[in-house]
């Protein structure tokens, strides 16, 4: 996750194919393919650790 200990493990894929992103995603990682889809997770999942949104507003599919 972005905190050891909390959350699913995240990966930024810069250089994207679809059986990569599959792969990791069978092993349970949250695979973003861009800086700014990554970036709005974590403001997201900062929101919600706030307490300034709800558990579950939280994404539904990871960004692209």
């Amino acid at each position: 996750g972005l905190q050891p200990g909390r959350g699913e493990p995240v990966v930024l894929e810069l250089d994207p194919d679809d059986r990569g992103i599959e792969r990791m995603q069978a092993i349970g990682y949250r695979v973003f393919t861009s800086a700014e889809s990554l970036r709005a997770f974590v403001v997201r999942e900062a929101a919600v650790d706030s307490g300034d949104v709800a558990d579950d507003d939280r994404m539904e599919s990871p960004g692209s």
